[in-house]
């Protein structure tokens, strides 16, 4: 009888770990798929793609898009707060969270723009075409610009302008050095990202957020996207 080496331990261990996880992942196609529920609504405007987002697993599924904006989703009965998230071909997206045991959604509607970062002396304005009016846009818009940057130490930072100021309509004065303080330790050579976003401040106000743009921009540079139209 030949002694059992080393080398035949290690076969046989690797072998029962091979049959051990395909015994699991048969296991797990047994499974039954967890409950779903169907949820419906529809995007106004240019839309690229409609997604359903869970805060637990990020991207879950793609919603079955019809061309006229009509979609439906399947959203599992357990989802750790799930949402809609709708894209335009013109690169702004909506957020919009969904009510457990949601079925139905009010038409919602995409919005996108263009940014312009001025920049005279030690004074820079921010602006953008406000949001329109209308059906699945917001009721009483307040807008936000969300900006992350990197820390001298390496560290990533994100602040938004409503802790700090209203904005008034859509644009934003300030001076370079009011920005360095509401950005403290900013590493200069690392451009900033921004995002700009629209909140609903109005009786009743629904928990959807509207994002325009997004870019990178380098404090102190003037930046121009265009604006529609121009």
């Amino acid at each position: 009888m030949k002694p059992v080496t080393g080398k035949r331990l290690f076969f046989a261990w690797l072998i029962l770990m091979v049959l051990g996880a395909l015994g699991a992942l048969a296991f797990t196609w047994l499974l039954p798929a967890p409950p779903t529920h169907a949820v419906r609504g529809a995007v106004l405007g240019d839309v690229e793609n409609v997604l359903l987002v869970l805060a637990n697993k990020g991207v879950a599924g793609e919603a079955r898009l019809e061309p006229d904006g009509s979609f439906e989703v399947d959203v599992p009965d357990d989802a750790t707060r799930p949402r809609i998230e709708a894209l335009a071909k013109g690169g702004g997206r909506i957020l919009v969270p969904l009510l457990e045991g949601q079925t139905e959604l009010e038409p919602f509607a995409l919005w996108s723009t263009g940014m312009r970062f001025r920049v005279d002396g030690d004074k820079v304005r921010v602006d953008w075409s406000p949001i329109p009016e209308g059906e699945g846009y917001p009721r009483g818009p307040r807008y936000s610009l969300l900006l992350a940057y990197t820390r001298t130490n390496g560290d990533r930072q994100e602040v938004s302008s409503l802790a700090e100021r209203q904005l008034e309509k859509h644009a934003l004065d300030l001076s370079l050095a009011e920005l360095e303080d509401f950005m403290p330790e900013r590493d200069p050579a690392k451009p900033v990202e921004v995002e700009l976003r629209v909140y609903e401040f109005a009786e009743g106000s629904r928990l959807w957020k509207w994002i325009g743009h997004r870019c990178e921009w380098l404090v102190g540079q003037p930046l121009v996207s265009p604006l529609p139209g121009e």
